[in-house]
């Protein structure tokens, strides 16, 4: 039984000793009282075996498709048919020059 202290254990979870102290409040990480507050090796250990069991449980979120608008769907087809009136625009002036 290795026993480490608030801060060692925040360098270990590389996060501040305040986050580890929350983390010993609300239950989730175990800890022996006193001065200074020491933390078993083996309860980190399975502190941090929990986390990654959460982290791998949990199923990344789905893409949302969101479906256009009639509105922008007009607006869209404006904006191609801009497009492809300056393309014919551009093509008939560079043949002129050319001639």
């Amino acid at each position: 039984m290795a026993l480490i202290t608030e801060a060692e254990v925040a360098v270990i979870l590389r996060c501040s000793r305040s986050k580890v102290k929350r983390l010993r409040l609300t239950g989730q990480l175990i800890y022996l009282v006193g001065r200074p507050v020491l933390v078993d090796e083996a309860d980190l250990q399975a502190y941090m075996d929990e986390v990654k069991s959460r982290k791998a449980a949990q199923e990344p979120p789905k893409p949302v498709k969101i479906e256009p608008t009639p509105e922008q769907l007009h607006q869209e087809g404006l904006r191609q048919a801009r497009i492809r009136a300056q393309t014919v625009w551009m093509r008939r002036k560079i043949n002129s020059k050319g001639k």
